[in-house]
């Protein structure tokens, strides 16, 4: 399944900040971005970019998504994922984990 989901003017500046801030910068340490807007503004779209672009990178990279419920967690598989059934390592009713393995694991 590959939906397109295309993100809005005012989105673009978000996803735009969070790629600079978890993978252009040259800051040391731990790298994290948090997302927290109204109920609306598109959260999930935004989210769903930044692992469009964390897709690209090579390596294993594991995003946590983090919901009030298990009904919005369900709902926001397909949003966040282009194959849930492959890249969702565990989804409860607070969060979903996502986890991009390394292609050449031994």
């Amino acid at each position: 399944m590959n939906k397109s989901f295309p993100a809005l003017k005012f989105q673009e500046c978000t996803i735009r900040k969070a790629v600079e801030e978890l993978f252009l910068s040259k800051k040391s340490g731990t790298k994290r971005f948090l997302i927290a807007d109204e109920v609306g503004l598109g959260k999930t779209i935004i989210a769903r970019h930044v692992i469009n672009h964390l897709r690209k990178k090579s390596g294993r990279k594991i995003v946590i998504y983090v919901s009030s419920s298990l009904d919005i967690t369900n709902q926001n598989r397909i949003k966040l994922t282009e194959a849930p059934e492959k890249e969702i390592v565990h989804a409860d009713r607070i969060n979903l984990l996502y986890e991009k393995r390394a292609l050449n694991r031994g």
